[in-house]
């Protein structure tokens, strides 16, 4: 059961290197360098493993490119999300302020980066904003995973639904429609004219 339909269920059986459930789309064009946003529901259910990677496009788990949008339980810097990209012969961390993500429940969670700035947003609010100098993110080959970092590294455990990736940095106001249209499970909806306009009836919250 997901957050909207079914969801992908990562489940780390704690082998050195697990079997596993998790997304591997092969090389994809989704090298998100300057400006992007990804955003997900997530559903943990164990918040006491650090770095459970919701997207990742890497070739090693701290390669000087690509990127990794993760939960963290604070043991690897800061507690809450973060997200780590390669850039110029480097790579960076850069953490949400301190997050306690309870097990077994629905967040919505996301990152903008925007040259060297970085929001990240859970349940529609921003966070946070984290000021830096423009360092756009190094392109690669390597996989776009879901639930995993490169290879079988740093699984999600739990939940992850409705997985979205703009190459684009959303607002604000974006950030909290994609929360809002979530918080519905089934949405119904009637026309109130003949000018295309919506609102809302009924539907489970």
């Amino acid at each position: 059961n997901g957050k909207m339909g079914n969801a992908l269920n990562v489940v780390d059986n704690g082998d050195p290197l697990p079997v596993a459930t998790y997304i591997e789309s092969g090389s994809t064009p989704l090298d998100l360098t300057s400006a992007f946003t990804i955003a997900a529901w997530v559903n943990t259910s164990n918040n006491a493993v650090t770095n459970q990677a919701i997207v990742s496009k890497q070739v090693w788990w701290n390669s000087q490119n690509g990127y990794r949008f993760c939960l963290n339980d604070g043991s690897n810097g800061g507690k809450g999300l973060d997200l780590v990209y390669g850039y110029s012969g480097n790579y960076r961390y850069v953490f949400s302020k301190q997050v306690t993500f309870e097990n077994n429940r629905w967040y919505h969670v996301a990152v903008v980066f925007n040259g060297g700035d970085i929001n990240f947003f859970i349940d529609g609010n921003v966070t946070d904003v984290n000021k830096g100098n423009p360092t756009p993110v190094v392109a690669n080959d390597g996989n776009f995973n879901i639930g995993a970092g490169y290879s079988n590294y740093h699984l999600f455990n739990g939940k992850i639904d409705e997985v979205m990736v703009f190459n684009a940095a959303l607002t604000p106001q974006d950030m909290n429609a994609l929360y809002q249209r979530g918080m519905r499970k089934y949405g119904l909806s009637r026309s109130v004219g003949t000018t295309g306009t919506f609102i809302p009836v009924g539907g489970i919250y």
